[in-house]
């Protein structure tokens, strides 16, 4: 027993000092676990049934979702593909009434690597149809754009003089004492 004493936290170990056989602290152990596991698969299937798409990209959804359903899994308590897709569906806030019916209406409901592909390629058209609205809407705005009705005019220089000086000012010619830079042959 004193290996199992030592293989458990403090916490644990506080459950189980007064056992005096393996198998009692055995079956407490597992008593123990079982409540906590049934604690944990309560708490995520909770949340999975509260899911919501709100404030979260496509992606990062579905992702959520998944994981909450791989936790059951791993906890023994898998999710029926259907119940992940009633949690997927009831997750999708009012834009997504269209695509939500147009799955309900099928009369064989498609796999969730399916609705997963047609979510994603759903949220991509309503995201480009966003962009050529506000796009449209920039076209609009510009064309109503009041402009001037005369140009403002430009003052030209009325001497023939260049606006740009012809001479760095203030620069010292190039000195004359100072040999060339190429040789010359003599």
């Amino acid at each position: 027993m004193s290996w199992l004493y030592a293989s458990l936290s403090d916490g644990m170990l506080n459950q189980i000092i007064h056992f005096q056989t393996a198998s009692a602290i055995w079956a407490s152990l597992e008593q123990i676990y079982i409540a906590a596991s049934f604690a944990w698969v309560s708490e995520v299937r909770t949340t999975l049934q509260n899911i919501k798409k709100e404030g979260l990209t496509t992606f990062a959804y579905l992702q959520k979702l998944t994981s909450l359903c791989n936790t059951l899994a791993s906890l023994d308590n898998p999710v029926s593909p259907q119940d992940h897709l009633i949690y997927l569906l009831n997750g999708l806030g009012s834009d997504y009434n269209a695509f939500v019916t147009s799955i309900q209406a099928r009369s064989m409901k498609p796999s969730i690597e399916e609705v997963h592909s047609l979510l994603l390629s759903h949220d991509a058209r309503l995201d480009r149809q966003n962009a050529d609205a506000n796009l449209s809407s920039l076209h609009v705005n510009f064309s109503n754009l009041q402009l001037p009705k005369s140009m403002p005019r430009i003052i030209t220089p009325t001497s023939s003089a260049p606006p740009y000086p012809t001479r760095v000012p203030h620069r010292p010619p190039f000195p004359k004492h100072y040999p060339s830079p190429c040789p010359t042959s003599s």
